[in-house]
């Protein structure tokens, strides 16, 4: 038995070994949302992750109609990180779906980067990362996690499979394998009541909502 201590993350190549299981499994889980990629934190050190939910309102309807931007774009959305915007500690990994590979978002400052903006900590919770420019004024401006190039199948080059994300998929239930999607927009219900409503104005806020 090796005295190796064991791996915290592994390429998907190497994920195989673990689950013992084919390479084409791994792709399937990906696929379906059952598993998620993840990204080693260590390149963050300085930036702020922030949770989508205790953005201000107004950041939140911002992110929510980002469809495949590109950097500079990103780079217009400024943020101050201050007592009423707390930055939470960077974890080791920061984890996204198969599924946002279309909002995803290319530059080609040097060479083609692929980066991604829709992130979760590991139980799911959607955050955002963003950048210092200011630091008199503690201006952010968002940012993405670079995850390197994607193949054909939309799997991204520097991402990897983490440990605790494997053992989740095999040991939880199907249905719990990950929390359910938080699509940002649905953060924030576009339907508000007026200030005198009747039972015909709430169910129509109601509908509205449930299916913006």
């Amino acid at each position: 038995m090796s005295n190796l201590p064991k791996r915290k993350h592994f390429k998907l190549e190497d994920a195989v070994g673990y689950l013992e299981c084919a390479q084409s499994d791994i792709q399937y889980y990906l696929q379906e949302g059952c598993l998620r990629y993840a990204v080693p934190c260590q390149a963050f050190e300085g930036f702020a992750l922030v949770a989508i939910a205790s953005l201000p309102e107004a950041a939140q309807k911002t992110l929510a109609g980002l469809i495949k931007p590109d950097l500079l774009k990103c780079h217009d959305i400024g943020l101050i990180v201050d007592e009423s915007v707390q930055a939470i500690p960077l974890p080791e990994h920061l984890y996204f779906k198969h599924a946002d590979r279309a909002r995803y978002y290319v530059t080609e400052d040097d060479g083609v980067q692929v980066r991604a903006h829709l992130l979760e900590l590991f139980d799911g919770t959607p955050v955002s990362l963003w950048l210092l420019v200011n630091e008199d004024q503690g201006m952010h401006v968002l940012t993405g996690a670079y995850i390197g190039s994607t193949d054909a199948d939309g799997c991204p080059a520097e991402s990897v499979l983490t440990r605790e994300e494997l053992d989740r998929m095999v040991s939880a239930p199907v249905h719990s394998i990950v929390s359910q999607p938080v699509v940002v927009n649905q953060l924030i219900n576009p339907f508000k009541l007026p200030q005198k409503a009747n039972d015909i104005a709430i169910a129509m806020c109601e509908y509205g909502n449930n299916y913006n």
